[in-house]
């Protein structure tokens, strides 16, 4: 579904250390774990308040950078 794109990554969140070619695959695996925590909430993404829409990209972004870091 790719709820995060690199450009986001990088210059909202202020990511680092990502490369752009590794980026789709740490995010993929990002946002399934996410999904695996919230019991399949992400599928409701579009519906969530933007609040909490901005909540979840963080969440994403966090877990990129520590499979990045620490896998």
């Amino acid at each position: 579904m790719m709820l995060v794109d690199y450009a986001y990554f990088t210059g909202t969140y202020l990511g680092e250390g990502v490369a752009e070619s590794d980026f789709p695959r740490l995010e993929m695996r990002s946002e399934d774990a996410l999904n695996d925590l919230t019991r399949g909430q992400l599928d409701e993404f579009d519906s969530l308040d933007s609040d909490i829409q901005t909540l979840v990209k963080k969440a994403i972004c966090a877990q990129i950078e520590y499979y990045e870091n620490y896998t």
